[in-house]
């Protein structure tokens, strides 16, 4: 009934248009309104509300829905916390611990770890507001220039080994059996989880405390940092270190700055950047993203091999979903070899503004990565990885922007017209392997995949040179072979797919056989246009194994099954796929067949690599 649903009865109560305007302004066209849509960026208005029905529709990226909808994609609130916004901004006369039942989204369980971890964030606040006796802790505190206003704000503790926190926390009336489940305490003793340690509480999007992540005081402790265990209200690729407190400044400003830790942040705020965030120890996840949708994010990680690593794989990520998420990218260039927090100390914040107030966008960013890689003091096949690598993300430049890079790069000496003209022929697509984030994208190619087959019954068969494959094999430019089967056909596996096929086959059944391979060298195996999925399946396949060491034939299906990154379209192209090459009767390959097919395959690449190496000695 309606009087006991709130989203109805706040939706009765309110009008959708006095809702929108309170965030964008809008303008009245006909019996509708209409505005430039704040979840896309454009110039036309495509964005409409219809007063009559209470719904509003944006004709660009499709958003739609009603007031309460709005409220979530506007401000990035749960359903939750958006009537609670509805309820105070229009003073709404409702008592919302009346529909407390209907409204909650959590079980009991969940609700007991929220209070414990909220619990024991006020004691280790208390340890270091009030108590504060540790001088080892002093002297930390002193030397990363955290003062009170800034323990406050970012609601900092302290651990203290000498104090068992289990004991504190049954004394406020916290069950034993929660606290195990709580990764607060060890749990084979009750003894604490963290010990001497600077706590920083990890928050949800709701600004629920799901976790802690704990530096210790002592330099020579390993780890520095300890994040908690995963528990039934924390899995480490749903939230991010300081998202909810900087969320307002985050839709105030539609970016982020992305950075490698807490102290990071800390900074960043002391020079008035309040729109930062740090993953825990991870890459962007799809949950990340959606917390992230029409922003900017500012890459901002360290100069050393392990942030320029993070920096690229993060880059992969979001060009690979900036059009799902409406994401733009940019990047802070940190030539010095000191991150945020020691930038900050080098001057009082002065070095650190003047970095991180001047962001790139891609172009920058890669005309000065291929600066540094011609500048290398390196043989030149690395240098053709690293720059091979570089091409992979030219792509996602606009073509005005490519040629300009192109003329920048070859005035500076860095390339020859011909040296950029083959690096781009082999480089410059979209060769990014499967990583868990871009299954998102499966679904698009795939349906760009089927649309592209014309079906018809004199069209079944097609030449194999037709379908420009990477490299030709004699022993296949006379085959001919189903493009697509018709239904009532069984499907006959031949040519490159059955080479592709026996492959996988054995990888599967035997993947110590790939020990000595890496990832990128599959990433970089062409494929006929049309079959990235293919692609995106081995590379899924590779990555679980080196990940994983105890894949293999026996539990591959259930670990496509559960995989909690896949999707539930890609958990079934998968299965279908890994179910198709299992029932293959061909045995699959020895080691050596192996081997030799997969050289046959990455040939192209290793003779490309040896033709630029030439190309630019020529130079």
């Amino acid at each position: 009934m309606a009087e006991d649903n709130i989203f109805e009865i706040v939706k009765q109560k309110l009008n959708i248009v006095d809702v929108i305007s309170l965030y964008i302004s809008l303008t009245k066209k006909g019996k509708n309104y209409v505005a430039c849509c704040p979840f896309h960026g454009e110039k036309t208005p495509s964005f409409v509300v219809s007063q009559e029905k209470q719904i509003f529709k944006c004709f660009g990226c499709s958003k739609s829905g009603n007031l309460i909808t709005f409220i979530e994609l506007y401000t990035k609130k749960s359903p939750l916390e958006s009537i609670k916004e509805l309820v105070s901004k229009f003073n709404l006369n409702i008592d919302l611990t009346r529909f407390s039942n209907s409204i909650t989204t959590t079980t009991k369980e969940q609700e007991d770890l929220y209070n414990i971890n909220q619990i024991a964030n006020d004691i280790f606040q208390f340890e270091i507001l009030e108590i504060n006796q540790n001088e080892q802790l002093k002297l930390f505190l002193k030397k990363r220039r955290l003062t009170k206003p800034l323990i406050k704000e970012f609601e900092i503790g302290f651990a203290d080994k000498d104090k068992n926190l289990c004991n504190m926390l049954i004394a406020k009336n916290c069950s034993s059996f929660n606290l195990a489940n709580s990764s607060l305490i060890a749990s084979n003793n009750f003894d604490n989880f963290f010990n001497d340690r600077l706590m920083f509480p990890i928050k949800n999007k709701d600004g629920r405390i799901v976790a802690f992540s704990g530096r210790s005081i002592y330099n020579n402790v390993e780890p520095k940092y300890l994040n908690s265990s995963e528990t039934i209200v924390f899995k480490k690729h749903e939230v991010m270190f300081n998202y909810y407190h900087a969320l307002d400044e985050i839709i105030k400003k539609s970016s982020v700055y992305l950075v490698e830790g807490q102290f990071d942040c800390i900074a960043l705020y002391k020079i008035n950047i309040k729109n930062a965030v740090a993953l825990l120890g991870t890459a962007l996840s799809i949950q990340n993203l959606e917390s992230l949708r029409n922003c900017n994010i500012v890459l901002f990680f360290d100069n050393d091999f392990a942030g320029k690593n993070a920096t690229k794989k993060n880059l992969r990520i979001i060009l690979a979903n900036q059009k799902r998420y409406n994401l733009k990218v940019s990047f802070v260039l940190n030539e010095h070899s000191k991150d945020p927090d020691e930038l900050y100390n080098i001057d009082e914040g002065k070095t650190l503004s003047d970095i991180a107030c001047c962001p790139v966008d891609l172009f920058m960013y890669l005309f000065n990565e291929f600066k540094q890689v011609f500048q290398l003091e390196t043989n030149e096949s690395r240098k053709v990885e690293l720059n091979a690598e570089l091409f992979e993300f030219v792509i996602y430049l606009q073509e005005p922007l490519i040629l300009k890079l192109k003329e920048k790069l070859i005035e500076n000496k860095i390339f020859s017209i011909e040296t950029w003209n083959k690096y781009l022929f082999l480089y410059g697509k979209e060769n990014f392997p499967l990583h868990p984030i871009s299954k998102n994208n499966l679904k698009a190619s795939l349906d760009s995949e089927y649309n592209k087959k014309n079906y018809s019954k004199n069209s079944n068969y097609k030449k194999y040179e037709d379908l420009n494959f990477a490299y030709s094999d004699p022993s296949f430019d006379r085959l001919d072979f189903f493009e697509e089967p018709l239904i009532q056909q069984p499907k006959l596996i031949t040519g490159r797919n059955l080479v592709f096929y026996l492959i996988i086959k054995t990888i599967i059944k035997h993947p110590q056989y790939i020990a000595n391979y890496q990832l990128v060298d599959f990433a970089r195996m062409a494929f006929p246009n049309g079959c990235q999925n293919h692609k995106m399946f081995l590379c899924f396949l590779i990555n679980g194994i080196k990940n994983n060491k105890s894949i293999d034939e026996t539990n591959f299906e259930s670990y496509i099954a559960n995989n909690i990154d896949l999707e539930n379209n890609a958990k079934q192209i998968y299965l279908d796929l890994f179910k198709e090459i299992m029932s293959l009767k061909n045995k699959e390959y020895t080691k050596e067949e192996l081997d030799k097919n997969l050289n046959n395959w990455m040939k192209e690449t290793g003779q490309s690599k040896d033709l630029i190496i030439n190309l630019d000695r020529r130079k």
